[in-house]
């Protein structure tokens, strides 16, 4: 993702790639205050940096999400990054074209938000 100088926000934005992989079409979480542990940053500038993120359209809100000001939920997310092997190839895989993947994850068992991210900070560095 270019446009950033913030090395987090790139990882943020990968976090977010990840976590829609692993969910397939469904939406995913995105803790603030856990992930600006993960990322050392205020869970203040995580937050904006998710606005800022969907803003460009890389993520949305999940259907029926609304993000309220000073509420004390993060809303659920759908992330919209195409996969770098997957440009490579000439397939798109975007959240939209994830369908397969989903179906063949509905048998996983649902993992807790905290290992979910880490994992996903794992695999995009």
């Amino acid at each position: 993702m270019t446009g950033f100088n913030d090395e987090r926000v790139r990882l943020l934005a990968a976090i977010c790639r990840e976590m829609q992989r692993l969910v397939g079409l469904n939406p995913f979480f995105l803790p603030t205050r856990k992930l600006g542990r993960l990322l050392g940053a205020s869970w203040s500038s995580v937050a904006r940096w998710l606005v800022a993120l969907e803003t460009l359209g890389v993520i949305h809100l999940a259907p029926g999400e609304v993000r309220r000001r000073g509420g004390s939920r993060s809303p659920h997310y759908h992330c919209d990054i195409s996969f770098p092997s997957a440009k490579r190839s000439g397939q798109s895989n975007t959240a939209a074209d994830l369908q397969a993947e989903a179906h063949q994850s509905q048998g996983r068992s649902q993992l807790s938000n905290q290992p979910t991210i880490t994992a996903a900070a794992a695999v995009s560095v």
